[in-house]
Order: structure tokens, then C-alpha cells, then sequence
């Protein structure tokens, strides 16, 4: 019988092993500095107990009645997680983050914002706002845009500093998260990367991709854009589990050329989140671009962007806009026509064109 229970152990051990290989290490969270076991121990010894929270429970009158005990196991939720921090401008950061939507219902003011130069003196923002883009659409975590607005400039001597941001639990019980958002190193903050001219002129954001994502398509999409967009632009693709190895290979000589870049986002399906965390993730290029590029461009890889004259209609129309002060442009949706398609990129066609509507 002893015999029989290490074989059977011996055997569990090595599936589950087998199984957690087939894993890239990068998309999980790193548990190397954590108590959790990931492979069940086979002995006649009983199980360890979960470790309690630490929690401010001196306000707590414990000295009536039986104590009853709570022991957590696993993770819910979490209350906050990072996913980028940017300065838009001498005043004003932008921290985006995937939140509890639990936790944040049931609390009004959960978040604070503080820049702290190097030496540790501190300057509290005037006032932080948040907001929640996909906070009615279900799952477990919501998109959050944390923006922190200060009454005068910080950080502009090139002296370096961090942004810091507090955030609160609903109850009174626990530690507040306080933890750094943005480090900026002496000499790094440069006044001219917060207006005109950008070191591009156009940068294309698009949702997160998933799903069997054809090569051929990607291909079409990329090598049509590339043109109508001009050699200065840049392309950023969120690979959400769509951009697998074949997909990967079009656009590897795109990255070659400093023409695409990809974020890997696989790790972020840990946290359960509406359309792969759409909502989040174009919010953070939206941030993340807006010091980069003159113009940013939303939409998905199965939608192509068509003028009548193609890239140079593209450029006259930008420049336009950037001399009315026009600072959207909406295209209308239609869907893919024959008639649309051309041999001559310089000969105009009289078939359906997309009219922009201009949003001041």
C-alpha cells in the first residue's frame, strides 16, 4: 500500500510538472518571492495554514464572546493593477490601471497623487480625477485612468523626482497602497517633447489582438497603411494570444525597421477584464502616443483607412486640420466594396468615399 501512495504521488508530480512547462514563464506573474506552492507535497503531514492577512485591527474590541476565525485563501481581486504612467505636460500625469470594479463601488475617493523630488519633499496634487471608460460593461476588473493635475509645475528644473500614488481600500483595516508610478532620473524631463512638432507624424493604435488572426491579412493590412500612413508613422499591435508565430514573422521585418512595435499582453489575461482589457489597453496607447505622434489613429486590423487620394489626401487632410485647430477627425464606416479598389494609386475613383466629419 505505501508503495502503491509514492508511486501515485511520484506520477502527480510529474504531470503537473509536464503540464506548467507548456507555459511561457513571461505571461504569469513572477511568484518567485511568494509562499505559494505550486506542486502538492506527498506525505502524511497536514496541510500548512494560509497566511493571514495583515490587517489594523487594534480598534477592534476582541474581549467579548468567542473569537471567530477567518482564514483567506487564493485572490479575489485585486484593488489595483499597474499598467503604464505617463507626464503630459509640466502639471499633469496620467496613471492607467486595471481596478476592482467591487472595491471602487463601494468607495467615492479612493486615490491620491504626489510628486517627490529625490530628496524627499513632496508636493500634493491640487486635484485627481478618475475615469472608468468600461465600467458598465461586467467582468471582474474595469479600466482606470487616474489623472493628477498639480497648481504649478513639478519636476521641470530637470532636478528628477516620482510620481506616487495612494490608494485606498474601502475599509478602515487595511494599509493604504502607496507605491511609485513614475521615476524620472535628473536630466530627463526636456520641456520640448510636450508640444509640436512629435518625432512622428502619425501613430496607429489598435485593440488588442486575439484569436486565429490570419497572416495573409496582416500583411495586406500592414504593407496598404504603411504606405497611406508615410515612413514617418509607427504601428503598435497588442498581442492579446492573436499574434502567434506565423503572424509574428510579417511583421518581424516591420519591427526590423522601427516601423511596428508589439506589447506583449498575454500576462494580462490573469485579470479577467472586458474584450482582453480593450478599454485599457487603447486608453494606455492613447497616453503612450501622445507625445510621439502629431496624429493618432484608432481602428482594428480588419477595417482599412481609404481617401480618394490616397497618401497624399492623407496629408493634406491632417495639415488642414492642423491649421483650423481641429483637433478629431471621424471617419464613416462602410462596408468593403469592389468599386474601392484600383490599379493606379494617383487615378481618383468616382466610387463610395469616406467623408470626415470634423470634432472641434
Amino acid at each position: 500500500m505505501i508503495v502503491l501512495i509514492a508511486l501515485n504521488c511520484l506520477l502527480l508530480v510529474v504531470q503537473l510538472s509536464s503540464n506548467l512547462t507548456t507555459y511561457e514563464r513571461s505571461w504569469w506573474p513572477d511568484i518567485s518571492n511568494t509562499r505559494t506552492r505550486l506542486l502538492p507535497t506527498c506525505s502524511n503531514s497536514s496541510l500548512t495554514n494560509p497566511v493571514e492577512e495583515n490587517l489594523q485591527t487594534s480598534s477592534l474590541d476582541l474581549s467579548r464572546g468567542e473569537v471567530q476565525t477567518f482564514k483567506p485563501h487564493g485572490v479575489a481581486s485585486r484593488l489595483l493593477v499597474e499598467v503604464g504612467a505617463y507626464r503630459n505636460g509640466p502639471r499633469r500625469f496620467s496613471f492607467v490601471a486595471i481596478g476592482s470594479k467591487r472595491l471602487n463601488n463601494l468607495h467615492d475617493h479612493l486615490y491620491e497623487c504626489e510628486w517627490q523630488n529625490l530628496e524627499g519633499k513632496f508636493v500634493q496634487a491640487n486635484k485627481t480625477r478618475t475615469i472608468k471608460p468600461d465600467w458598465n460593461m461586467g467582468r471582474i476588473y474595469g479600466t482606470l485612468v487616474i489623472v493628477c493635475d498639480f497648481d504649478h509645475d513639478v519636476g521641470t528644473q530637470s532636478e528628477g523626482g516620482r510620481l506616487v500614488i495612494t490608494a485606498r481600500y474601502p475599509d478602515v483595516y487595511r494599509t493604504p497602497e502607496k507605491f511609485v508610478a513614475l521615476l524620472e532620473a535628473p536630466g530627463e524631463y526636456n520641456a520640448s517633447r510636450f508640444q509640436p512638432p512629435y518625432p512622428y507624424e502619425i501613430a496607429f493604435c489598435g485593440s488588442p489582438l486575439y484569436g486565429d488572426i490570419s497572416p495573409q491579412r496582416i500583411r495586406e493590412w500592414m504593407a496598404y497603411h504603411a504606405w497611406l500612413f508615410g515612413e514617418n508613422s509607427i504601428f503598435i499591435f497588442q498581442d492579446a494570444g492573436g499574434i502567434h508565430s506565423d503572424v509574428y514573422r510579417v511583421l518581424q521585418p516591420w519591427i526590423e525597421l522601427g516601423r511596428v512595435r508589439v506589447l506583449n499582453l498575454r500576462r494580462a489575461e490573469v485579470y479577467e477584464g472586458y474584450y482582453h482589457h480593450q478599454f485599457t489597453m487603447l486608453n494606455d496607447c492613447l497616453l503612450r502616443t501622445q507625445t510621439l505622434a502629431n496624429w493618432t489613429f484608432f481602428f482594428d486590423v480588419d477595417e482599412f483607412l481609404y481617401l480618394p487620394d490616397g497618401g497624399a489626401g492623407l496629408v493634406e487632410l491632417l495639415n488642414n486640420s492642423t491649421r483650423n485647430n481641429v483637433t478629431q477627425i471621424h471617419f464613416k464606416n462602410v462596408k468593403m466594396s469592389a468599386d474601392l479598389c484600383r490599379r493606379e494609386p494617383n487615378v481618383k475613383n468616382v466610387g463610395t468615399t469616406l467623408s470626415p466629419e470634423f470634432a472641434r
